[in-house]
């Protein structure tokens, strides 16, 4: 639209100024007062004069002005008016195509971001387009933009090394196959130490009440009176862990072995509470399980 008119009649004088093919109608400015709303018409092909803007996006005609000698100038930003960015009707169809994508996405990072960009394109219709603000729904969406704004975070927060102390750094990228944040969900009911002497973890025949991975060290199996050598970075008990079923070998371990174990039922109660935990740990003992299978095989072989 067109900038201010370039003088301003004394205060309390209407006046009525075509720019072109507009014109600004019932106008008025005070001494030191803010300027009054403005209605925004324009001429008709036949000449007739109509209103430029609809009832509903009148509101969105932004006034400021400076001051001069006796009166304010006056401006008009349209948004969202004809002519304007968008109409209230696309704004509204914008914001529903946003979130309708972030409901299609699997990644929970793009979903999140998209979806917060939908909620702010529907604040704004809320607050700017209609001709008294929405502040109810505004607020709830704002809110389920801040609780997803702060599940972003987390998964962000759950992704990054950084949550991980740098004593377990070693053991982390030892076990591999887990999410930062799952690895530090599961090592906190653990217990890290060296083995000092000779220990049996498991014995044939008993379901064992621990649960453990053997960083380093010698480590030996007996079944059915054969005895054969264990290679570490393996799981020890998973299979009682995960079926309840008692050991099929006897299990030991030599001095200065390093290990991790945890209390069986401990564990199993803090993985129900937490399925991403329960499903990274399960994936990793069926990883190992895999390994071991593939082992026997070629030792038979």
């Amino acid at each position: 639209m067109s900038g201010p008119p370039a003088h301003c009649k004394p205060p309390g004088c209407p006046h009525r100024r075509p720019v072109g093919q507009e014109m600004r109608a019932r106008t008025s400015c005070r001494r030191g007062k803010a300027i009054h709303p403005v209605v925004v018409l324009r001429r008709s092909p036949r000449g007739g004069v109509k209103p430029l803007l609809s009832g509903q996006d009148q509101v969105m005609v932004r006034q400021f002005g400076e001051q001069d000698g006796a009166c304010w100038r006056q401006r008009e930003v349209i948004m969202f008016g004809e002519g304007g960015w968008f109409s209230g009707e696309q704004l509204v169809l914008l914001g529903a195509v946003v979130q309708t994508m972030a409901m299609l996405s699997r990644h929970q990072i793009t979903l999140r971001v998209t979806f917060i960009t939908g909620s702010a394109i529907y604040i704004a219709f809320y607050l700017l387009v209609l001709p008294t603000p929405l502040w109810e729904a505004a607020f709830a969406s704002l809110a389920m933009a801040t609780a997803t704004f702060y599940g972003l975070v987390v998964l962000l927060v759950s992704r990054s090394k950084l949550i991980i102390p740098g004593s377990l750094m070693d053991l982390y990228h030892t076990m591999g196959g887990m999410e930062p944040g799952e690895f530090r969900s599961l090592m906190r009911s653990s217990t890290r130490r060296v083995v000092e002497t000779t220990e049996t973890l498991t014995q044939e025949g008993e379901v064992p009440d621990r649960l453990y991975f053997i960083e380093s060290g010698s480590m030996w199996a007996e079944k059915n009176s054969q005895e054969f050598t264990l290679p570490p970075e393996v799981f020890i008990g998973e299979v009682a862990f995960l079926t309840g079923k008692p050991a099929s070998a006897t299990v030991r371990v030599a001095p200065g072995a390093r290990l991790v174990e945890w209390d069986a039922a401990t564990l199993k109660r803090r993985v129900q509470r937490n399925s991403r935990v329960r499903l990274a740990l399960e994936a990793r003992i069926a990883e190992d399980l895999a390994g071991k299978v593939t082992r026997a095989v070629n030792s038979e072989t």
